[in-house]
């Protein structure tokens, strides 16, 4: 999957939101979490370095209880890592988007890329969901299928003065939640989307739909 640029954050909000074309939030989420924004990165009261990114290049100094209570990956990985380790490494992401989910867990608020129905916006959507179920946030992975039902609903509507969105943008939108393992409520949300928005022309015959789902494979 592609990245974004960093780190589409807004640090003064209270409120988890994504944006509308309108540039009001489409959802909003009290956050637990947001008295603890000064420990973020904060490196005295830290008791583990979590490094990311290409071969470990980038270094956050976490706090052990805070990620656990949180995420159950994170849980399982302290519970069995002893305390006088200090070090872990997480392997396989885009650091722009372990940034995002990090400051998520300290009460910062992600934004959208754009104020606008993109289709950077849905993509940014997808990542927030596939990073969260891979390190088990539980919450935000749900904010994020909200988010890309919303994006994703916002951008068709967009597009509709031009008949929609093109083959190429559903493609490129169909294989990034495809190429997610454990994507199931992110693919109910694009199939009931795709398959009922009548501005989603290329799936009005059954060729059309034959050759995405081809091109998809």
């Amino acid at each position: 999957m592609s990245t974004l640029s960093p780190a589409h954050l807004d640090n003064s909000s209270d409120n988890f939101s994504m944006h509308s074309d309108e540039d009001t939030p489409v959802f909003t989420c009290a956050d637990p979490s947001s008295s603890y924004r000064k420990y973020f990165n904060c490196k005295k009261p830290s008791d583990v370095i979590i490094k990311y990114g290409s071969k470990g290049a980038n270094t956050f100094h976490g706090h052990r209880i805070l990620l656990a209570t949180q995420s159950k990956y994170f849980d399982e990985l302290f519970t069995q890592m002893p305390m006088d380790v200090k070090e872990t490494t997480l392997e396989g992401d885009g650091p722009e988007m372990v940034e995002v989910i990090l400051k998520l867990a300290y009460g910062h608020q992600p934004q959208s890329p754009t104020l606008e129905g993109t289709l950077e916006n849905v993509i940014f959507a997808i990542q927030l969901f596939q990073i969260s179920a891979k390190y088990d946030f539980s919450e935000f992975e749900e904010l994020a299928v909200t988010g890309f039902t919303v994006c994703l609903s916002r951008f068709i509507h967009k597009t509709a003065k031009g008949q929609g969105p093109t083959f190429v943008e559903l493609t490129t939108i169909v294989k990034s939640v495809y190429g997610i393992a454990k994507a199931g409520r992110l693919v109910e949300s694009l199939i009931q989307i795709i398959t009922t928005n009548p501005h989603v022309c290329a799936f009005r015959t059954w060729d059309s739909l034959s050759l995405l789902i081809l091109g998809v494979a």
